[in-house]
């Protein structure tokens, strides 16, 4: 949820707070059946935050009868189907208009991509911010896969839980690293 903000120096497209700024109304998106993401809590906070900004919460019903609550991975993975980001954006509607920015818990979509993000946003009609989480969230796997992707695309070998003993430097560049098994 929205304690604060903090200084970051690499954050998505999706976590780009400059839209919060430049709104004069902050609507946050509370969603039933989601645990880990209190919108009281975070409209609260924003409204210390920018205290002469307009401060909301819209309530949005499940995306989903499961039964149980759901987890932010677990909507993040309803709004990757494009008949369920329709759903969502049309309960967002009714509170969007002229310099409004909805404020939603990170559910985004679960791909390292930003499908679920433009989509919302264009049929929405106003800008989209997502909140950090705890670890390990949704836009920290995002944004983790974007990077491996981009990184495996420049040659770069993984080999995941290997535990990293040492490193091969030269001429001030690492160029491997050496392993304990």
């Amino acid at each position: 949820a929205v304690g604060t903000l903090k200084p970051t120096a690499l954050v998505p497209r999706t976590m780009d707070t400059s839209k919060m700024e430049a709104a004069k109304k902050l609507v946050v998106v509370d969603l039933a059946g989601l645990k880990d993401f209190a919108a009281p809590m975070a409209a609260k906070n924003l409204s210390l935050l920018f205290p002469n900004k307009t401060i909301e919460t819209v309530k949005v019903p499940e995306l989903e009868k499961s039964g149980r609550d759901m987890t932010a991975f677990d909507t993040a993975r309803l709004l990757d189907r494009s008949e369920v980001r329709t759903m969502f954006a049309a309960a967002l509607k009714s509170k969007a208009g002229k310099d409004v920015c909805f404020i939603v818990p990170p559910i985004l979509g679960t791909h390292a991509s930003y499908v679920a993000f433009d989509d919302i946003a264009k049929q929405v009609g106003a800008p989209l911010v997502e909140c950090a989480a705890v670890a390990p969230s949704v836009t920290g796997i995002r944004l983790r896969e974007l990077m491996l992707s981009i990184l495996r695309k420049k040659g770069v070998v993984f080999i995941e839980k290997a535990n990293v003993c040492g490193s091969i430097v030269e001429n001030g560049k690492v160029v491997a690293v050496t392993t304990k098994d």
